[in-house]
Parts: C-alpha cells; sequence; structure tokens
C-alpha cells in the first residue's frame, strides 16, 4: 500500500469497562492522505525581477512545468511554462527568431506570472486539493504555511498518487 494511504490501528472497546460491543482486536481506519504526503518539499523558485531565460532554463533542468515567484515579501506569484511561451515571439517564425533571444533577456517573471494564486497548507486532504485543481483549471498549488511557501503540488504529484493506489 502506498505510504500516505497507511491505515493507523487503535483498541476498539468500551472505557468504561463494559462487557460487549467490541472484539477488543484492533480495528483499522484509514489516515486521509494530505497534500504533504505528496507535494515536493523543497520547489525550484525565482525572484520576480528574474529574465525569463533563467526561469525557461530552470524549468528545463529541473523538467518542471511550475515555478513559485518569491520575493522578501513571500509568495507574489507562480509562472508556468505556457506563461513563458505566451509571452515569447514563436523562434521559428523568420521574423520572431531573432526577437526571441532579446525577449527571453528582456522580460522578468514580474511580468508574465500570475499573481492571484490558490495556495494550500500541507494538512490540506489529497481529494481537496484534486478538487481544487480540477475545478480552477490549474496545473499546481503552492503549499504554504504561516506564511512561508514550504512545497508545490501539481497534477503530476497528483496523478503519481493515483497510480500508486491502483498498482
Amino acid at each position: 500500500m502506498p505510504p500516505f494511504l497507511t491505515r493507523a490501528s487503535r483498541k476498539r472497546g468500551r472505557s468504561d469497562g463494559e462487557a460487549g460491543g467490541g472484539s477488543g482486536q484492533a480495528q483499522e481506519d484509514p489516515v486521509y492522505p494530505t497534500v504533504e504526503k505528496v507535494m515536493s518539499a523543497v520547489p525550484v523558485v525565482v525572484g520576480p525581477e528574474e529574465a525569463l531565460r533563467k526561469v525557461y532554463r530552470l524549468m528545463s533542468e529541473h523538467r518542471i512545468r511550475h515555478v513559485p515567484v518569491v520575493s522578501a515579501d513571500g509568495l507574489v506569484g507562480v509562472i508556468s511554462d505556457r506563461d513563458v511561451r505566451e509571452a515569447l515571439p514563436s523562434p521559428t517564425d523568420p521574423a520572431g527568431a531573432t526577437e526571441f533571444a532579446a525577449a527571453m533577456d528582456r522580460i522578468t517573471a514580474w511580468e508574465v506570472m500570475t499573481e492571484q494564486v490558490i495556495t494550500v497548507t500541507p494538512r490540506t486532504p489529497l481529494s481537496e486539493a484534486a478538487q481544487i485543481l480540477a475545478q480552477r483549471k490549474i496545473g499546481c498549488l503552492p503549499v504554504m504555511e504561516a506564511g512561508r511557501l514550504v512545497g508545490i503540488v501539481t497534477e503530476t504529484d497528483m496523478l503519481q498518487a493515483l497510480t500508486s493506489v491502483l498498482d
């Protein structure tokens, strides 16, 4: 069984010493999985002034599609691979090829990131996080605790959790 779906045992019975009602054997209850069990605990982050070239390089190196944007004040946004692609001219367009390289250095994360970010906590039930992703049609949820970014949970994390249950 996947580690995030382990079952906890506890004694069933009555604390007042009455007989009956239970067999006295350990009963298993599900421990509901939380975001903490599947999130990436050390997300790759960028500052708001980072050029798209660096954002794109980090996404490629780490094989990720979402990067939280963090300033001294904390989480200020999220930038996705789609945000990067839509902000740049097509490198295959002859007119845009020369502009592509210049834009990679000129455009910053701040200019293309999503600012209104929906977040969760490490204790958010996995089912709730999955519903948010599906209903809002978003690909990630930054994980916050006490005003600090502590992780990120993505569609890929959710699918990996699902496949481990189905195996």
